[in-house]
C-alpha cells in the first residue's frame, strides 16, 4: 500500500496552500490549521519543499489512508457508546428512586378503606348510644328527698338528695351492703350513687348513670343506735372495708351501741376530717382509718386495750392525739408516716410500744416519768416531755 508523507499547512507556502485547496477542497476555512492531510507526490520531493519551508520539528509517522479514516470511526463509536451508557445509567436510577418511592408509600400510607368502614361502625355505634343519652336527664334531688333506701337482713339504709346516708337496724353492717342485688335495683359504690334505668323508666329515658355523672356523692354517714359492729371480724379476706375508698365522706356518726369497727372500714377516707370513737366501742382492727389524709381532729374510746397495726397510718393531717388509759399495747405501724404528728400522749398503762412511729419526723411524746413510754422514747433517740 503506498504511503504518502504528512506535514502541516503552516509550514506551506501560500501558493502551495492554494494547489493544495485547488486539488481537495473548495475553501480553506474547511482545512483546520493542525489537520493532517495526503500531500500529492510531487509536494513530497526534497527539492520543492525544502527550498520554500524549512523542515518541521515533528514528522508524524506515515499512516494509510484507511487506518486514518478507520482510527476516527473508532472514536466516534466509542463516544456514542458512552453516551448511551450515560442515558441508561440515569434510566435505571430515576427508575429505582421511583420504585423505593412506590414501596414507601404502600408501606406506610393507611388503609383508608379499612378506616372508613371502621369509623362507620364507630358512628352507628355512637349514634345508638347518644339516642339514649339524649332523652336522658342528669338527675337533681332535693336535699328532704329519699333518692334510694333498701333493706337487706337486719340492716336498711336511706339516701337523701343531700347526700347523707343514714343506716339502721340491728347487728353487724356487711361490708357488701351497698353492692347491687339485682340489675333493676339501686346501687351505692365508693360512695357514688348508681343508677340502672330501664326502657320503662320514662323519667330518666331508660339509661345508665353512673356516680360522677349524678352529681350525687355520699358526705355523711349516720349510723343510728342498734348498730353494733362496722364490718364482721377485721379480717379482710372475709370482706371487710364497708366504707373503704369513699372519697366524699366528711362526717361519720357512730352510736353508742356500736363494740367494733372492722378492717380497713373507713380507709383512704380522704375527705373524711374528724371521728368520735365512743366508749362502747372495745376493738378497732387493723387498717381502720389508715389513708385518711385529711383527718385532723380523733377522739378514741375510753374501752380500748391496744391501738392495732397500722390504724392511723398515713394520716397525713393529723398534728395531735391522746391515747386512752387503760391502752395496754401500741402495734407496729400504728402512726406510720403521720408526717405532721407533734404530740403524742401515752399513759402509764401503756407497757408494750412496736416500731408504731416510723416517719413522724416531728414527733413528741407526752408521758409520766419513769414510764415505759419515756424508756421507749430514750431507747429511740425521740423528742419526749416526761411529768
Amino acid at each position: 500500500m503506498e504511503t504518502i508523507q504528512l506535514v502541516t499547512l503552516e509550514k506551506l507556502t501560500k501558493k502551495e496552500k492554494q494547489q493544495l485547496i485547488q486539488t481537495y477542497c473548495s475553501s480553506e476555512d474547511l482545512l483546520p490549521k493542525q489537520k493532517k492531510v495526503n500531500i500529492p507526490e510531487h509536494f513530497s520531493k526534497a527539492s520543492t519543499v525544502s527550498e520554500s519551508v524549512p523542515t518541521p520539528e515533528y514528522i508524524p509517522e506515515p499512516v494509510t489512508v484507511n487506518e486514518f479514516n478507520n482510527t476516527a470511526v473508532s472514536a466516534t463509536v466509542a463516544e456514542q457508546h458512552h453516551k448511551k451508557k450515560i442515558i441508561l445509567s440515569a434510566f435505571l436510577l430515576v427508575a429505582t428512586v421511583s420504585l423505593i418511592g412506590l414501596v414507601l408509600y404502600v408501606t406506610f400510607t393507611p388503609d383508608t378503606s379499612t378506616k372508613d368502614i371502621s369509623k362507620q361502625a364507630d358512628t352507628s355505634d355512637s349514634d345508638i348510644l347518644s339516642s339514649d343519652v339524649s332523652s336522658s336527664v342528669t338527675p337533681t334531688f332535693a336535699s328532704d328527698e329519699v333518692v334510694t333506701s333498701k333493706t337487706k337482713g337486719n340492716i336498711s339504709y336511706e339516701l337523701y338528695g343531700n347526700g347523707q346516708l343514714t343506716i339502721s337496724g340491728s347487728g353487724i353492717i356487711p361490708s357488701d351492703i351497698f353492692m347491687a342485688w339485682s340489675d333493676e335495683e339501686a346501687d351505692i359504690s365508693y360512695g357514688e350513687y348508681y343508677v340502672l334505668r330501664t326502657e320503662n323508666d320514662t323519667t330518666y329515658g331508660g339509661t345508665i348513670y353512673y356516680g360522677e355523672d349524678s352529681d350525687l356523692s355520699i358526705n355523711t354517714v349516720i349510723i343510728k343506735d342498734g348498730i353494733t359492729s362496722i364490718g364482721e371480724t377485721g379480717n379482710l379476706a372475709e370482706g371487710d372495708g364497708t366504707f373503704a375508698g369513699w372519697k366524699n365522706l366528711e362526717k361519720v356518726t357512730i352510736p353508742d351501741s356500736v363494740t367494733n369497727i372492722g378492717y380497713s372500714s373507713f380507709s383512704s377516707c380522704v375527705s373524711l376530717t374528724s371521728i368520735t370513737i365512743p366508749d362502747s366501742v372495745t376493738k378497732i382492727s387493723n387498717s381502720a382509718f389508715s389513708g385518711c389524709s385529711a383527718l385532723t381532729e380523733i377522739k378514741l374510746s375510753k374501752n380500748l386495750t391496744s391501738i392495732e397495726y397500722s390504724v392511723f397510718a398515713d394520716c397525713e393531717g393529723l398534728k395531735e392525739i391522746t391515747i386512752p388509759d387503760g391502752v395496754t399495747s401500741i402495734k407496729a405501724n400504728a402512726f406510720r408516716d403521720c408526717v405532721n404528728l407533734e404530740k403524742i400522749t401515752i399513759p402509764e398503762s401503756v407497757k408494750e410500744i412496736n416500731s408504731a412511729f416510723r416517719g413522724c419526723y416531728s414527733i413528741t411524746i407526752h408521758c409520766q416519768s419513769g414510764s415505759y413510754a419515756e424508756k421507749y422514747a430514750k431507747e429511740n433517740k425521740i423528742d419526749y416531755v416526761a411529768e
